[in-house]
């Protein structure tokens, strides 16, 4: 008999989320979260509280940026790396990887012509990069199928990690072609969970907790 391994859950969140009981988010068996750190080229309001949060209550933790095409990389990239000092972050070791976020953006640039596209993923690249180098871990990178044939359906960024957003459905089939298969799901953008008071992404990690600790090792 093949052994099944159970997926561990977690959560994605930002100042959205408002002030969160960490403690009984714990208790509510989320293992791991993944916390907004900057967008464009600003600050989220409560990345410090958040980081320091979930690792007070035994939650592995992981930043994320929410990428927006127009303004400088190279700046979005800073933003981001001062953000999670600013929180007192040592981003390595214990750490989940870094992440950008690539998603329908109302006041970014729309890349709707294929040299648009094409910078768009020279970009995207110059962050990932950025951040890899500062970090010494290798970012991912959040998005969906739908939107990947948006800017292009580009297969050069295949070499990062890919976490998934599919809702409503019980495996997400929503992967670009550039990637085999998916890191982490998030499978439902109006979760509940005790110790946050509105709806919250949850995700699910594909792979056990030996697995998911595995990870955060650069």
């Amino acid at each position: 008999m093949v052994a099944t391994v159970t997926p561990v859950e977690g959560i994605d969140v930002s100042v959205y989320q408002q002030r969160i009981d960490w403690a009984q988010v714990a208790q509510a068996g989320i293992r791991f979260a993944f916390i907004r750190a900057s967008y464009s080229k600003s600050t989220d309001e409560r990345v410090r509280e958040n980081w320091q949060g979930a690792a007070d209550h035994g939650i592995l933790r992981g930043a994320y940026h929410f990428f927006r095409f127009g303004r400088n990389p190279l700046t979005q990239a800073e933003v981001f790396l001062e953000a999670l000092a600013g929180g007192g972050a040592t981003y390595g070791r214990g750490d989940l990887p870094p992440v950008l976020d690539l998603e329908w953006d109302r006041w970014g640039v729309y890349p709707g012509t294929p040299e648009l596209q094409a910078a768009y993923v020279r970009d995207v690249r110059t962050w990932l990069d950025t951040v890899a180098a500062a970090l010494g871990k290798t970012p991912m990178v959040y998005s969906n199928r739908t939107y990947w044939w948006e800017i292009g359906n580009p297969d050069s960024l295949n070499g990062f990690p890919f976490w998934v957003a599919h809702w409503g459905v019980s495996w997400p089939t929503s992967i670009p072609e550039a990637w085999d298969d998916w890191l982490f799901w998030q499978y439902s953008a109006g979760g509940t969970v005790p110790g946050i008071s509105g709806p919250v992404d949850l995700d699910r990690f594909q792979g056990g907790a030996a697995a998911l600790e595995a990870i955060t090792r650069p």
